[in-house]
């Protein structure tokens, strides 16, 4: 049987092999035409898949220049957490970059450098930068510059700066509370320099403890530097030993960091500044006027995600208070209960502008006496 079906002739095998050929040429050639009906059409489909599957959204790139580093437990690290909270939040919008202890003699050369590389956005961190942010930013009118903080000035049409009463608020909750804290109704102040806002905090804290204790004495020093521990540690004993005073306020940097080590050798209570500062003295820190820079870097750069920084806030001085004060940790329960609810009242008609705290500013410090 297997032999029988080999032996067919070879004149038919070939016609056989012509027409299934010319079948499998036709069915091919009709699949062909009604999948892929002409060539153009088959190049858009493939390179508008390709666009679709790879593209990702443009980030702006961020610089972040400040004089200080995380060291000082205040301005500086307060800085620094605040801008890398905002990069977190915005971690799919912004590449940062950041400059730490920027020296005076450098910073021109620090922002052009960010400026030459085409950041989108350049923020300085301390008023020691406005006259040259000013300068640069007149240099390079594509890119948004951020200032914090300042004095009223005239601004170049791409810079923002944050109004230099930005901490009278929290001063003045501060002082209410070392009114009513003071057992000897005697309060130091050490400030690092005399500056208008230093004048505008310093009032502002006054005013807070004269509402409440009209008997106590507020002691004001400058120091004339905010870089000198030691130098704070001797006016903070000079407060203590010839003013008797049993609560300090430091308003001082790194010159603070010696009222604080003064306020532990003497066992009295010592407010801090910027950040939470309890970490440094935590039987000692009654608290401390905290700094929400996080609120302002996260809505100027917002605003230049939305495309909106000039509209809203370029050549402007920005008013905004961003001061609070920090938990009391070990002094919470030897905070009275009608002192904190006092506090709580005084925050709530300070934000719906039932209370206004005084601003007052004078050109040199009052005498200490």
């Amino acid at each position: 049987m297997a032999n029988s079906q080999r032996g067919m002739s070879t004149s038919l095998i070939v016609i056989s092999v012509i027409v299934i050929i010319v079948a499998i040429v036709g069915v091919l050639a009709y699949v062909s035409m009604t999948s892929h009906p002409t060539t153009s059409t088959t190049t858009t489909t493939t390179t508008t898949t390709t666009t679709t599957t790879t593209s990702q959204p443009k980030k702006i790139k961020v610089a972040y220049v400040t004089g200080g580093d995380e060291t000082d437990q205040g301005w500086g690290s307060i800085g620094l957490k605040s801008i890398q909270t905002v990069a977190q939040l915005y971690s799919n919008s912004i590449d940062l970059s950041i400059s730490k202890d920027v020296p005076y003699s450098q910073q021109e050369q620090v922002l052009r450098q960010y400026a030459e590389a085409k950041y989108d956005v350049i923020i300085a961190d301390g008023g020691q930068f406005i006259d040259t942010v000013i300068n640069v930013a007149k240099d390079y009118p594509n890119i948004d510059f951020v200032i914090m903080a300042g004095a009223n000035l005239t601004l170049p049409p791409n810079t923002v700066i944050l109004s230099q009463w930005f901490s009278v608020n929290g001063m003045y909750l501060a002082g209410v509370l070392a009114g009513n804290m003071t057992k000897t109704n005697a309060i130091g102040v050490v400030m690092g320099e005399w500056y208008p806002y230093i004048s505008a905090e310093f009032y502002a804290f006054k005013e807070g403890v004269k509402s409440v204790n009209p008997k106590a004495v507020v002691y004001p020093v400058v120091a004339g530097t905010w870089s000198d521990a030691s130098l704070g540690f001797q006016l903070a004993q000079s407060l203590i030993k010839n003013y008797n005073v049993d609560i300090i306020l430091h308003i001082a940097d790194l010159t603070g960091r010696g009222v604080i080590s003064a306020a532990q050798q003497y066992g009295i209570m010592v407010i801090g500044t910027c950040d939470d500062q309890a970490v440094l003295a935590p039987d000692n820190m009654l608290t401390s006027v905290m700094l929400n820079k996080t609120m302002y870097f996260q809505l100027v750069i917002k605003s230049v995600l939305d495309g909106t920084f000039k509209a809203n806030y370029g050549g402007k001085v920005l008013n905004l208070d961003i001061s609070y004060l920090a938990p009391f940790h070990r002094f919470d329960d030897k905070v009275p209960s009608d002192v904190k609810q006092l506090l709580t009242n005084l925050q709530k008609k300070i934000e719906t502008g039932e209370f206004k705290v005084p601003l007052i500013v004078t050109e040199s410090p009052p005498p200490p006496s």
